[in-house]
């Protein structure tokens, strides 16, 4: 077992005596990180850019994080690394606040709105969205955290994203409680209904740890009983804002255990269902204790950082009954938050408090390292473009050029996988859906004006064709097995992926400008030129790196597609260039490969063997490195251009990066 000093670097224990005082539940000893003041730091700063950017006034009804016993976050996250605990907190009174505004509505809007938060956390969104709607603000400010995070440690912010968004807000709101019978279902049914799998990636990356699922799965047992000890508490504290939030919703939808035990016994009364809650309480919180002790004897040697983990969790069960105790939300929801001042602490300030701090004390700990297609990847870049334009929410713009373009993309896919004999009729199908996609996108617009703008929108793609004799350069050069140079395979990237890029933001400008609703004469300057260029090179050659090491990219689309393609990716036009000794050896087993004389399997692990060996797969990685930092530096241009940050893109941006 690791020491106190190991186990607890940065909390203090409260006296149990004021636990008791309080009320708690809890036999368990109560921490609280001593920098508590960080925590709440953090909820100010969030409570003020709540108010400046979503701009409905909720910061000024919902209490959030802080209480008079100190802020949630310092008592479920108490040994979190000084620099990530305000973070923490911004997102948990981020959730807060969202919660609030949801239980003010009805059911059905209310679980709108949380899938418009789930797909505000999906970095690769390609929504167009209105400048000043509600899904375009909440976007905004969760890129922005989310964003600072990843400065701190981009792995765990990463799991963090990930866990946030599929394990709580996708299954979030969607279980039918009314018609449950068993309490033992009930349970399950809050299980699926809370955070927790956001919340074990928020202690990952308030601890900066990884832990892994096959080590989930060792800790399932104990973490069954800390989950619905953690549940039930929340149920038992936050009874009376439950009955109250009812009224508010749908009458008699079960929200809370509390309500389930009377619903299912209606002799009892509030005051006896909630004795039973807590009853339940003690015994989960006992039996989680009793499991947690046969898992260390039964594994003697755990690794220390699932020890940590284990341990944390065993404090924050114990710190958040206490807290729940004291916590305006549970006891006077009413109460009016305090506000920040106007020159509050910023977002992007949050980190450096808590390293500042860690200076002073001198306690400065190890921390471990922090350790998609092109047209996907496109998409979603251009979407976060038009956070700088004025877009109207009648529809996605980028969807028929993208259609269109990936029309001939599967040209060759098509001629690989299902071997295409009637070459006329297919050109000839093909080239009626390209001409004819933008005509009915147009064509369904509701607005006459809307129409002339996109007419002129229409203009200016016949204008700029160049994604088209990209992909036909492609195609040639794979078909006549033609090796490009750097420079050519850079030009047909530009025509193929950068002219996509640049058409959709100069488009979305043209709409911008016809949000009165005439159509625009003037052509937009183009001023996503340089980025859409670099993007583009980096979208494209960043998937020709992934199709032949990434191992989720193998899962998703097959290993090493590009080379059944035998397309030439920037990883072979290098090895060409620098090694034509393999090249030769590789061009003889793509022969053999058409020929149907080998193993395609085996094959391509061979391939890609040797294109490690060559180096073209290093070179590959180090280019990318270099455009990434290219790329951050226009996106400064551009926000300096357009006088507003663009959280969104830099988000998308960087959680496309490869790790240097």
């Amino acid at each position: 077992m690791l020491s106190p000093e190991v186990l607890y670097p940065y909390s203090i224990p409260v006296a149990r005596e004021t636990v008791v005082k309080s009320g708690s539940l809890t036999s368990l000893p109560v921490r609280i990180h001593r920098h508590d003041s960080l925590a709440d730091v953090g909820a100010k700063c969030l409570t003020g850019d709540w108010g400046r950017i979503m701009g409905d006034g909720q910061e000024k009804k919902s209490n959030g994080s802080p209480s008079v016993a100190g802020n949630w976050g310092s008592f479920i996250w108490p040994e979190c690394l000084p620099d990530r605990l305000g973070l923490l907190s911004y997102l948990l009174d981020a959730g807060c606040l969202h919660d609030d505004v949801c239980e003010e509505m009805p059911i059905v809007a209310a679980h709108a709105e949380h899938l418009d938060l789930y797909e505000a956390m999906n970095f690769s969104d390609s929504r167009v969205l209105d400048l000043g709607s509600q899904s375009t603000k909440i976007k905004d400010l969760v890129s922005t955290v989310i964003l600072e995070c990843m400065r701190v440690d981009r792995v765990c912010a990463l799991r963090m994203l990930e866990a946030y968004r599929k394990r709580w807000q996708a299954i979030i709101e969607t279980r039918d409680t009314d018609k449950i019978e068993s309490l033992e279902e009930y349970l399950e049914s809050r299980a699926n209904n809370g955070s927790m799998g956001a919340y074990y990636a928020m202690l990952e990356f308030s601890l900066g740890i990884v832990i892994t699922q096959e080590e989930y799965s060792l800790l399932a047992a104990p973490m069954r009983h800390w989950k619905r000890c953690m549940l039930l508490t929340n149920d038992y504290w936050s009874w009376l804002r439950a009955r109250q939030q009812t009224k508010n919703q749908l009458v008699g939808r079960v929200v809370n255990t509390i309500w389930f035990l009377i619903k299912q016994n209606p002799t009892y009364t509030d005051e006896q269902a909630k004795s039973k809650v807590a009853e339940m309480v003690v015994a989960e919180e006992a039996k989680w204790v009793q499991s947690k002790n046969r898992l260390y004897a039964e594994n003697p040697k755990l690794r220390d950082d699932l020890v940590k983990f284990l341990e944390n969790l065993h404090t924050a069960l114990a710190g958040n009954d206490y807290w729940s105790s004291q916590r305006y939300r549970h006891n006077d929801w009413t109460h009016v938050p305090t506000q920040p001042e106007p020159d509050h602490p910023r977002i992007h300030e949050l980190a450096g408090f808590g390293r500042t701090l860690v200076v002073e004390e001198s306690r400065i700990l190890a921390r471990p390292s922090s350790s998609s297609s092109p047209s996907h990847s496109l998409g979603a870049s251009a979407s976060s473009s038009s956070g700088w334009a004025s877009s109207s929410s009648q529809g996605d713009l980028s969807s028929p050029l993208s259609s269109a373009s990936s029309t001939f993309d599967n040209v060759d896919r098509d001629r690989l996988k299902h071997k295409v004999t009637k070459a006329t009729t297919t050109t000839a199908a093909t080239a009626e859906e390209v001409i004819s996609a933008p005509i009915r996108y147009i064509q369904s617009m509701p607005s006459k004006g809307f129409r002339a703008a996109l007419v002129d929108c229409y203009n200016m793609w016949l204008d700029v064709p160049q994604p088209f004799f990209g992909q036909s350069l492609d195609l040639h050069w794979t078909f006549n097995r033609e090796c490009p140079t750097k420079t050519q395979y850079f030009n047909m990237i530009e025509q193929k992926t950068g002219a996509f890029l640049s058409l959709v933001a100069e488009l979305m400008m043209v709409v911008s400008a016809a949000s009165d609703y005439e159509s625009s004469t003037d052509s937009p300057e183009n001023i996503f030129q340089t980025f859409s260029y670099q993007s583009g090179l980096y979208f494209q050659v960043r998937d020709d790196y992934l199709n032949i090491t990434s191992a989720d990219y193998a899962d998703k689309k097959g290993f090493a597609e590009d080379l059944d393609e035998q397309k030439f990716s920037y990883i072979l036009v290098h090895l060409a260039h620098s090694r034509p000794d393999l090249m030769v050896q590789v061009e003889g087993i793509f022969k053999a490969m058409r020929s149907g004389k080998t193993e395609n399997a085996e094959t391509k692990k061979y391939l890609v063997s040797l294109l490690h060996k060559s180096g073209a797969v290093e070179a590959t990685k180090e280019l990318l490195v270099r455009w990434q930092d290219d790329i951050v530096k226009e996106i400064d241009v551009l926000e300096n251009h357009f006088g507003k940050p663009n959280p969104s893109l830099r988000l998308l941006m960087q959680t496309l990066w490869i790790d240097a």
